[in-house]
C-alpha cells in the first residue's frame, strides 16, 4: 500500500499510547531536585493556533552536549513553570548559561515543541540569559499521526505482539526517538484479510524510520522489522509535516530466527597480541583504519584503561592496540609499523604502559607525536581521557563501575558508536572529591549507569551530585546477567544492525581489543559464553536484525560459527 495522506480528519490517539520505555531501564536522580540559585528571569507566552495554552510545562533545558535520546530528562535543571489561563509563564532564579526552553503539550492534537518551533533539542533556539529576558514565546506545533498494518508473515508471528518505534538521526547515527515524547503504539499481527492496525499519534515534525519489534513482555519474539527495508540500512525514510495524517506503514513481522546469520568471520591469534593485531588488520581490510592517523595502545593484562580509550580512540578512527606492561609485543610493534601513525597515545600510567614500551613505540614510530594520558588510578585515566577527547562540558555522560569489566565493555562500544564518553567510577560508598569536581565541572546533568548492585550501588548513584547550576537525572542499565546487561544496551543504544562483534564475556582481553573497531563500525559488542550464545545474547542478535557476525578470538570454541544457544 504507497504511503498516502488521510483526509484532514484528525485521528485520535489509540488507547494503546504509551511511553515506550523498557522495564529495565530505570529512572533516578543524580541529586535531590533543587531549584537553581541564579538571578535571572525568563517569561514568555505559550500558544497553539494563536490561542493560550494553558497548563503547559515550561522548561529551560540545559544546552551542553546532547545526546539522540534526550528529551526533557536529558538536560533537566529543574528550572520549568506551569502556564497561567492566558499562557503566560515565568521562571525565576535562573543562572547566566545558554539554554533552550521545551514547552510540552497538554492535548493530544499537538506536539511538544522547543523555542523557535524545533523538533530536537540540538534544533532549539538558544538563548543566554543572565538578567530579565521578557517574550519568550513558543508556538506548539501540530502533531502528526502516521498509522500502518501488521502482517504475520508466519504462524508464530500471529501470537505475538508489535511495538511500533520511531528513529531519528543524530550525528550521522540512527537511534530510538524519545523526543517526540518517547511515544509508541502497539499492534498484533494480523492475516492479510485482517491485518493488525496500529496508530503512532503525537509525532513532532521530521525525518525517521518506522521499527517494528517484540514488546518487551512478549515471550514470541517476534523478529525486528524496518518499515520499508529488511534493516535499518535499507529502511526508507519518511518526512514529517506538522499536523500530516499519514497512513500505508504496513509490515509484514515473522518469528524471530537466527537461521541464514552468517557468524564464519573468525578474527583471532594465538594469544592476545596477535588477537589485538589481527583486529586492528581487519579494520584496515575494512578500510576503517588506514596509514598516517593515530593509533591508541594501552594494557592487554589489565582491563580498565582500554574500557575509557575504547569510544576516544572510535572518536579519533583509530585502532586500540594492546601492550604488555614491560615490553612491546612483536605483533603490536608490527602494527604500529605497518600503520606509520602520525601520532600515538599511550594510555595508563608507566606501572600499565612502562617507559620501555614508550620508548619501543617511538623506535617502532620515530615520526609519530607521542602522548600519554595517565594519572594515579583508573579512575583518574578515566577523566583525563574525557578531558583530553571529549572537551566542553558533557550534559550527557554514561557511568560504569570500574572495578569488574563486563557491563562497562558493552558500554564502552556503544558509547564510542555515539563517540561519547563512558566515565569509570568506583561504586561504592559515595563519590570521592575528584569524582564530584568532575562531573560539576562537566556540568553533567544525565547520566546512563551501566551495571549491577555490586558495581555501583544506589546510594552511591544518588549522591552524584548535579551540576553546580541544575538538579540531575538519569537511568540505570541493570541486566540480570552480565549478558542481560549486555542485550540492553545494544538493543536500547545501538537499536539495529547488521552486523555484530561477538566476544567471550568471561574473559576481557580480545573484547577489549574489539571494541573500538566494532565503535568504529557501527557494529554492537556482543558477549556471550566461550562455547554457546547465553539466550540474552541470542535474543540481542534476533532483535537487532543482525546478518553478519563477526567472532573474535580464540577463546570462543570452533562451534560457535553455528551460534549454539546454551540449553
Amino acid at each position: 500500500m504507497p504511503l498516502r495522506h488521510r483526509s484532514a480528519r484528525r485521528s485520535r490517539l489509540a488507547a494503546a499510547l504509551v511511553v515506550a520505555v523498557a522495564v529495565s531501564l530505570v529512572p533516578f536522580a543524580l541529586a535531590a531536585p533543587a531549584r537553581a540559585t541564579g538571578s535571572g528571569t525568563v517569561s514568555g507566552r505559550i500558544t497553539a493556533d494563536t490561542r493560550p495554552v494553558a497548563h503547559s510545562v515550561v522548561e529551560l533545558t540545559a544546552v551542553g552536549r546532547e545526546a539522540h535520546s534526550c528529551y526533557e530528562l536529558c538536560s533537566g535543571t529543574q528550572l520549568f513553570a506551569l502556564t497561567d489561563a492566558n499562557g503566560r509563564y515565568t521562571i525565576k532564579d535562573v543562572p547566566h548559561r545558554t539554554y533552550t526552553l521545551l514547552a510540552s503539550s497538554p492535548d493530544q492534537y499537538h506536539a511538544n515543541t522547543y523555542l523557535g518551533g524545533a523538533s530536537t533539542i540540538e534544533g532549539g533556539k538558544r538563548i543566554t540569559t543572565g538578567g530579565t529576558l521578557t517574550g519568550v514565546d513558543v508556538s506548539l506545533v501540530t502533531a502528526a499521526t502516521l498509522d500502518g498494518t501488521v502482517t504475520a508473515a508466519d504462524a508464530g508471528a500471529l501470537h505475538g505482539t508489535v511495538q511500533v518505534e520511531l528513529w531519528s538521526q543524530y550525528h550521522g547515527h540512527w537511534h530510538w526517538v524519545t523526543e517526540s515524547g518517547g511515544y509508541g503504539a502497539f499492534a498484533r499481527p494480523g492475516t492479510a484479510s485482517d491485518p493488525g492496525r496500529f496508530s503512532l499519534g503525537g509525532v513532532m515534525p521530521g525525518t525517521y524510520k518506522l521499527q517494528f519489534l517484540s514488546d518487551d513482555n512478549d515471550p514470541s519474539h517476534v523478529a525486528t522489522t524496518w518499515w520499508g527495508g529488511r534493516n535499518i540500512t535499507e529502511a526508507k525514510t519518511v518526512t514529517v509535516r506538522a499536523g500530516d495524517d499519514l497512513d500505508g506503514f504496513d509490515v509484514a513481522v515473522g518469528t524471530a530466527s537466527l537461521r541464514g546469520v552468517d557468524a564464519s568471520t573468525l578474527v583471532t591469534g594465538p594469544d592476545r597480541w596477535r588477537v589485538s593485531a589481527a583486529v586492528t588488520e581487519r579494520g584496515i581490510h575494512d578500510g576503517v583504519y588506514t596509514t598516517g592517523g593515530t593509533v591508541f595502545v594501552t594494557s592487554g593484562e589489565k582491563y580498565p584503561d582500554a574500557l575509557s580509550a575504547a569510544p576516544a580512540a572510535a572518536q579519533q578512527h583509530a585502532p586500540l592496540m594492546l601492550t604488555a606492561g614491560g615490553s612491546l609485543p612483536a605483533a603490536t610493534r608490527a602494527e604500529v609499523v605497518r600503520l606509520e601513525p602520525a601520532r600515538i597515545v599511550v594510555v595508563g600510567g608507566a606501572a600499565s604502559v612502562s617507559g620501555t614500551v614508550w620508548d619501543q613505540l617511538h623506535a617502532a614510530a620515530p615520526a609519530a607525536r607521542m602522548t600519554r594520558i595517565g594519572g594515579h588510578d583508573r579512575y583518574e585515566v578515566s577523566r583525563n581521557l574525557d578531558f583530553a577527547f571529549f572537551p566542553g562540558t558533557q550534559a550527557i555522560m554514561t557511568m560504569a563501575g570500574g572495578r569488574n569489566f563486563p557491563d562497562a565493555l558493552s558500554a564502552a562500544t556503544a558509547d564510542g558508536i555515539d563517540q561519547q564518553p563512558l566515565l569509570l567510577v568506583d561504586g561504592r560508598g559515595t563519590p570521592d572529591a575528584a569524582t564530584e569536581r568532575f562531573l560539576d565541572a562537566e556540568r553533567v546533568s544525565y547520566a546512563t549507569v551501566v551495571g549491577g548492585q555490586n558495581m555501583i550501588s544506589d546510594d552511591y548513584s544518588a549522591d552524584f551530585p548535579a551540576h553546580s547550576d541544575d538538579g540531575g537525572t538519569g537511568t540505570y542499565v541493570r541486566g540480570s546477567t552480565r549478558y542481560d546487561t549486555s542485550r540492553q544496551i545494544a538493543e536500547r543504544y545501538v537499536g539495529s544492525a547488521s552486523t555484530a562483534f561477538l566476544v567471550d564475556g568471561e574473559d576481557f582481553p580480545d573484547a577489549l581489543a574489539a571494541s573500538a573497531l566494532a565503535a568504529n563500525e557501527g557494529a554492537p559488542l556482543i558477549t556471550t559464553l566461550p562455547s554457546c550464545l547465553q539466550t540474552p545474547s541470542a535474543q540481542a542478535l534476533e532483535q537487532l536484525g543482525v546478518t553478519r557476525v563477526v567472532r573474535v578470538g580464540g577463546s570462543l570454541s570452533p562451534a560457535m560459527a553455528h551460534l549454539p544457544t546454551c540449553r
